[in-house]
């Protein structure tokens, strides 16, 4: 008469006896209960996903039921789509394969920037402002044709008329 149970284990692959009660060499009488414990199969090993795709992660993880939850941290120094860190599952736990777990990755994202109003600024000033943030300037002097003689009396030399992109 034997009862089995099943444990997952790091030593035996998956229908392996891993135990019994009596153990090995025991003298049981006929009828006695003995009780077999039998692998399950390995445990998975959770692996450090930084510097990956979160499409790469997805088909590391497609044999265990990790959900991926994503969360998005603009980057400037990465490329777009890369995990920064994650979180719910460190590297080297180890967890049931069949047993439902959440991973959170943080991923990189392209920068956005709120453009300053540099309008009515020194050119010199605006620039200074803006490359300070990361952008690239070009300054380009605004024709004339097409504006209203009072928009043209209003023109400042070397003072800032338009953004394009604009501000905001």
């Amino acid at each position: 008469n034997a009862s089995v149970s099943y444990s997952y284990s790091d030593e035996y692959e998956s229908g392996i006896v891993m135990a019994t009660k009596p153990g090995e060499g025991a003298t049981v009488a006929k009828g006695d209960q003995i009780k077999l414990t039998v692998s399950h199969g390995k445990m998975f090993e959770v692996g450090d996903y930084t510097g990956m795709t979160v499409d790469a992660v997805t088909q590391a993880l497609k044999d265990v039921n990790v959900e991926i939850k994503t969360v998005t941290e603009p980057r400037k120094d990465m490329a777009p789509g890369i995990v920064i860190s994650q979180s719910g599952l460190n590297p080297g736990d180890k967890i049931v394969p069949n047993q439902r777990r959440e991973l959170t990755l943080t991923v990189s994202s392209k920068m956005q920037l709120l453009i300053p109003d540099v309008t009515g600024k020194s050119v010199a000033a605006a620039k200074q402002e803006l490359e300070a943030l990361g952008i690239v300037t070009r300054t380009e002097l605004l024709p004339q044709a097409g504006l209203s003689l009072a928009e043209i009396k209003e023109l400042e030399y070397n003072v800032v008329k338009r953004t394009n992109p604009l501000a905001g």
